[in-house]
């Protein structure tokens, strides 16, 4: 029996991302994967790996690779190993989901998106997928040079755009921490840019007091703080019109 989670498109709309919370919809229970052309549609471009000095890994997928991720099980995930950041990612740079990936165990982490699961993620609970085969390879491969983070991630819990509260989880939040984590790829712009968006984001974790709680997008990329970080075009116009 398939159970299926919702979650809000990139640009609004409610859409169905396949399994394992690294497209949006996820399958619980062993059920099987479609094949060939179908399974490609719905799998991410790339799994990005972001480390703690906000440098970045790109990690292409293919159908074969996909199928390294396990089913889905809910668990609270080892809390005392170091992780990276993982962004399943559009082939536009439009980010489906933040995860969290430990090397050491070969786990990718997710949080629990049903109201069901609530205890268990106040707990700090998420479901995580067994990474396998030559997957498993290429991440181990691809996170080697990253730096590590040791405290749990801080994410937007709410965002604004003008008078209009977003739906959460969003993959345009999702896009946005994904942006502010590569923090190598930034520079420096003290004064702020003329806005073609702006959003206002409410942020839990340990590092919430340093987040910004003003963005700013340009036409150059998002700019908070004093500091801009490159988009590129195509998801600076999603995140405009979202």
């Amino acid at each position: 029996m398939k159970t299926f989670v919702l979650l809000r498109g990139l640009s609004g709309n409610l859409v169905h991302v396949k399994r394992a919370l690294l497209v949006g919809l996820i399958s619980i229970g062993g059920c099987l994967l479609p094949r060939g052309s179908a399974l490609a549609k719905t799998i991410p471009y790339a799994d990005a790996l972001v480390g703690a000095d906000g440098r970045t890994a790109i990690v292409r997928l293919n159908v074969d690779l996909f199928r390294g991720y396990g089913d889905m099980t809910k668990r609270v995930p080892p809390g005392n190993l170091p992780y990276l950041l993982l962004y399943p990612i559009q082939k536009s740079g439009m980010a489906y989901a933040e995860m969290q990936y430990y090397p050491s165990a070969g786990l990718a982490c997710g949080l629990l998106a049903s109201d069901a699961d609530s205890r268990l993620r106040s707990r700090g609970a998420v479901a995580c997928s067994a990474v396998r085969g030559a997957l498993a390879k290429r991440l181990r491969r691809a996170s080697a040079p990253l730096a590590r983070f040791a405290e749990a991630p801080t994410r937007i819990t709410a965002l604004r755009r003008g008078n209009r509260q977003l739906w959460m989880p969003s993959g345009v939040a999702t896009t946005i921490q994904y942006a502010l984590a590569r923090t190598a790829e930034s520079r420096a712009a003290l004064v702020r840019p003329s806005c073609a968006q702006v959003y206002e984001a409410r942020w839990s974790g340990a590092a919430a007091p340093r987040k910004p709680a003003e963005l700013c997008i340009t036409d150059l990329g998002l700019w908070a703080d004093g500091r801009l970080y490159p988009l590129r075009p195509a998801v600076v116009r999603e995140l405009i019109r979202s």
